[in-house]
């Protein structure tokens, strides 16, 4: 991209609006209902990289080779880039406030786009012939016509896959429990001792904070679960997933 920005207060206000409410609802964010709204709790981040709203240090991109021009046609280019990224030690932070303008462009999955994809994941193991990037075989069950099971069952299961090769067990221990309503000085402080030792489900209800960015950077033992302004029903489910599990500790920050 060019040094030239475009200031959205000069476009026709009618345009912006019309712009943003006719997007769809971006289906990474359904896995985070799921998971927690923490990127770097994602073993599969690096697949997750979608380059139409991706950012990432200039010097650590020109330090991790750029995008391989290699792939050719659709698919999978950006997230190869955000797996070197993650193998030089990246972390992927989520950020819901940022806003991008794209190119709207048909996205029907037909015989031609899944040989595209396969040729380009065929590439993607061939550079990287590691077990979990060969775990991505798991979403040609989706891109295949064929087949085309649901894009979420097919990732549910390329991440479990993925998180069970790797090891990690935190997500079968008992939680601590962080209600915040205020953001105070040692929080995170607070939060990432106990993300020693366990996960951490972090429900924030303060009105307005950078927590969610905060959060997604801590880098401890065990996952930092955070939800942001979760409805009273997705409240109500994370608490009885919890309790299964049992509760350690809840604490309240006002």
């Amino acid at each position: 991209m060019g040094e030239e920005s475009i200031d959205i207060t000069s476009l026709n206000p009618g345009w912006v609006h019309a712009a943003i409410t006719s997007s769809e609802a971006d289906e990474r964010f359904q896995l985070m209902e799921r998971f927690s709204e923490n990127g770097s709790a994602f073993r599969t981040a690096w697949h997750l990289s979608f380059s139409c709203n991706f950012s990432v240090n200039r010097e650590v991109l020109i330090r991790s080779g750029m995008f391989d021009e290699g792939f050719k046609g659709w698919g999978l280019e950006d997230s190869e880039l955000g797996y070197r990224l993650q193998q030089a030690g990246g972390t992927f932070v989520l950020n819901k406030k940022a806003l991008t303008f794209h190119i709207f462009h048909p996205s029907e999955f037909d015989e031609n786009r899944y040989d595209g994809w396969k040729t380009n994941l065929d590439y993607f193991l061939e550079c990287h012939p590691m077990f979990e990037v060969q775990a991505q075989n798991i979403l040609k069950e989706f891109f295949d016509p064929e087949i085309r099971k649901s894009w979420w069952d097919c990732y549910i299961r390329f991440e479990k896959v993925v998180r069970a090769h790797q090891g990690y067990e935190g997500d079968r221990l008992p939680v601590s429990i962080m209600v915040v309503y205020a953001e105070g000085p040692e929080l995170i402080q607070t939060i990432s001792a106990e993300a020693a030792h366990r996960e951490v489900l972090v429900i924030d209800k303060t009105p307005s904070s950078d927590l969610d960015i905060l959060c997604q950077c801590i880098n401890e033992k065990f996952d930092v679960l955070y939800y942001k302004h979760p409805s009273e029903d997705q409240l109500i489910d994370l608490y009885h997933q919890y309790a299964v599990r049992g509760i350690v500790k809840h604490e309240i920050f006002k």
